[in-house]
């Protein structure tokens, strides 16, 4: 039971870190995240194609709502009603939100490299490297 909690917590990090990235780039509405996750291959636990309810059901779950927070929410406005601006700078949230995508990235790509680079020679590039 343990394990699958671990399993179902892990993957709606991953989904969340793709709907803030997917926010990010001005996606903010169920349908056109849903359109993106199907664009990149993303499924739900189940396996399926994501569609405009089974994004707005995902993002009101609670344990969504849980791992999303009000600081990475694209379009959040400071107290004068003004959208905030980013800042220079990377805070915690968006190292935090940059990292989990990085992660996420490496995490769906990972087996694929290893099977495209596993035979290749890379002796020139430890000596090079030394």
């Amino acid at each position: 039971m343990a394990h699958r909690r671990q399993e179902i917590e892990e993957f709606v990090r991953q989904i969340v870190v793709e709907v803030e990235a997917a926010e990010a780039t001005g996606m903010t509405t169920p349908q056109a995240i849903a359109d993106h996750f199907n664009a990149i291959g993303v499924t739900t636990r189940k396996g399926r194609k994501w569609t405009n309810a089974t994004v707005e059901k995902f993002l009101s779950s609670p344990i969504a709502i849980r791992h999303r927070s009000a600081e990475t929410i694209v379009g959040t406005k400071n107290p004068n009603g003004i959208a905030d601006q980013p800042s220079q700078s990377f805070g915690k949230v968006q190292l935090r939100r940059l990292s989990g995508i990085t992660i996420a990235h490496y995490d769906r790509v990972a087996e694929d490299y290893w099977h495209g680079t596993r035979h290749h020679d890379v002796s020139q590039n430890t000596g090079a490297f030394l």
